[in-house]
């Protein structure tokens, strides 16, 4: 396993102090001097094997000296190689049974210490374990049956998640009145996956008991039977999975030469659209005329909500190309009437249009998400001057490039929905400005901008996805 056994550390003075402790194990058992001895010489050649990567003969040797008496150094041993096998439920199960095995009082020290290393590897290989879901429709099918690589599965366990070892299986479902469904899967560690089976009716053939006859009026001749039915013909378990990983807690990869079919594989992408909503942070300055003054853009906007859609495609598994536009609801600026008498009310609202690339590290799961984008933004101000020497409104729109760099973090909800809580910093330069009055306000600047200067778009909020290239 990733630690370092206690076992192996000290592996040529502990192999003899095991052996000693098995053979007391073993008198204690009732195990006969001639059984002790081969089962000594066992042991010594599955610490050999194991030692030497060879972990199938290894298990062999050690599952035959398990047989002949129980010892916790034998169950550690047992345990490992499985997992190094790629058989990992065996190997979780069997950490179970060693952790969960109360010691005497008394007990030798490497049975103590080969259940806490038991213990230990166990929180190794429990976090690796994949697992599948069946779903089968109809639901509520009646005598449903399942296999899985030629062995029964209790139909209880449909729409429950049940541990598999990874690699390549056979899943065929079946029951009276319907045709017979097959999937083949590639199931990789540390996976969830969901498999789906329809069931179609047959047309008009039952399996089950064939029916009966009513008997003739001629007591002593038999009633004739319908031929019973043939027996389902069960396709042979797979083969084996291939060379063993080449050290202690490997990941097990599945064989190449297997590929899954391609409905069964994860979408590699399509499609996503949804909307986003948040608080908008407008920040910088922006020219205020074109004598080269400048200002706070808190003159001319304030923090606001934020509302937009978003739709692009997803590519390569982790990839995203869309296209984004928000509105912003913002609040007046904090400007002051320009000769300084009556009263100011401003109210303010910008659109942005923005090309966007996004990262997604694991699309399947809770993961990174980054983003970076380039787009157009529009900042209009309405400014109207109650009272003093120059009553009447100004309606200015500014207007510019951006370049934008977001983070949050993914989730994906079921099979349909993404949602993605994310903070999103654009900045840029207005470089023009369109601009109205009224009554006897003026504007300050009308048309292209010299004195350009730096702003900055805030955005708190999150954006959720519909992802239309859901598998069934």
């Amino acid at each position: 396993m990733a630690s370092q056994p206690f076992l192996r550390s000290f592996a040529p003075s502990l192999s003899l102090l095991a052996l000693t402790l098995c053979a007391s194990a073993a008198h204690a058992q009732g195990v006969n001097d001639a059984d002790r001895a081969a089962a000594r010489e066992l042991y010594v050649q599955g610490v050999e094997l194991q030692e030497a990567g060879k972990f199938a003969d290894a298990l062999d040797r050690f599952t035959r000296a398990q047989s002949v008496f129980s010892a916790p150094t034998h169950l550690l041993h047992i345990a490992e190689c499985d997992a190094a096998l790629g058989k990992l439920v065996e190997s979780a199960e069997t950490y179970r049974t060693l952790v969960r095995t109360p010691l005497p009082d008394g007990a030798p020290n490497a049975f103590v210490q080969a259940q806490k290393q038991g213990a230990a590897e166990l929180t190794q290989v429990e976090p690796r374990l994949p697992s599948i879901r069946l779903v089968v429709r109809p639901e509520n099918t009646q005598n449903l049956s399942i296999q899985i690589d030629g062995q029964p599965m209790s139909s209880a366990l449909v729409g429950v998640q049940r541990p598999t070892d990874p690699g390549p299986h056979t899943i065929v479902v079946y029951a009276p009145g319907f045709a017979k469904a097959q999937q083949r899967i590639a199931l990789q560690e540390k996976e969830n996956r969901d498999v789906a089976f329809t069931l179609q009716p047959t047309s008009g053939i039952v399996y089950g008991t064939a029916p009966v006859y009513a008997p003739p009026v001629q007591p002593a001749q038999p009633a004739p039977q319908y031929a019973p039915q043939p027996a389902p013909q069960y396709p042979p378990a797979p083969p084996p999975y291939g060379a063993p990983p080449p050290r202690y807690g490997a990941p097990y990869a599945a064989p190449p030469e297997y590929q899954a079919p391609s409905d069964r594989r994860p979408a590699t992408g399509g499609f996503m659209m949804g909307p986003s909503l948040g608080l908008m942070f407008p920040g910088g300055q922006y020219a205020q005329s074109t004598g080269g003054e400048d200002t706070s853009m808190r003159a001319l906007a304030g923090t606001g909500a934020g509302l937009g859609v978003e739709a692009g495609f997803r590519f390569a598994r982790r990839l995203y190309l869309g296209f984004v536009y928000d509105h912003a609801f913002l609040s007046g600026g904090n400007a002051s009437p320009s000769d300084g008498l009556g009263s100011l009310t401003s109210t303010a609202n910008a659109n942005e249009y923005r090309l966007n690339f996004a990262y997604i590290s694991h699309p399947d799961g809770v993961a990174f998400y980054g983003e970076i984008g380039a787009g157009f933004r529009t900042l209009s101000s309405t400014q109207t001057q109650n009272g003093g020497t120059s009553p009447g409104a100004t309606q200015s729109t500014y207007s510019g490039g951006e370049l934008s760099i977001g983070v949050g973090v993914h989730f994906k909800i079921g099979d349909w929905i993404r949602l993605i809580p994310k903070v999103n910093v654009a900045g840029g330069q207005f470089g023009s400005v369109s601009c109205t009055s009224t009554g006897a306000a003026t504007c300050a600047i009308n048309g292209s901008i010299g004195n350009q200067e730096s702003h900055t778009f805030v955005f708190v909020g999150v954006t959720g996805f519909i992802d239309f290239a859901r598998k069934p």
